[in-house]
């Protein structure tokens, strides 16, 4: 029970915190720790899009809203596959605009690292 609370903990906030580098704020050092390493190069890759194209132009109100208003995820759904791999997927509001996110995790050693992150 314990270890599934700490990580559903642990994948709302990563789910937030992808909300947070699409909407143009990079990549933290807290969701660099739980990422394998293709994750965060294509994080980046994203994040890089987002802030050279402009995608969320201040003009725009919806995408106004998507900078200003925190993200509040809503729901949940953990899967333990195998022992090995888990996967989640979390749904995050940012104002009114709906965000699915779904993170895979792998067991390497002791810890969880997430080798999927994605969010549409």
């Amino acid at each position: 029970m314990k270890f599934c609370q700490e990580y559903a903990f642990l994948v709302y906030n990563m789910a937030c915190m992808l909300a947070d580098t699409y909407r143009g704020r990079g990549v933290t050092p807290l969701l660099r720790k739980h990422l394998a390493p293709q994750c965060i190069e294509r994080l980046e890759f994203m994040w890089q899009l987002v802030g050279c194209y402009d995608i969320l132009n201040l003009e725009d109100e919806k995408n106004a809203m998507i900078k200003m208003v925190p993200p509040m995820p809503q729901w949940i759904h953990f899967a333990l596959v195998t022992s090995e791999l888990m996967e989640c997927t979390v749904n995050v509001n940012i104002g009114t605009i709906v965000f699915h996110s779904m993170l895979v995790f792998r067991r390497k050693a002791s810890r969880w690292i997430c080798d999927l992150a994605d969010i549409g």
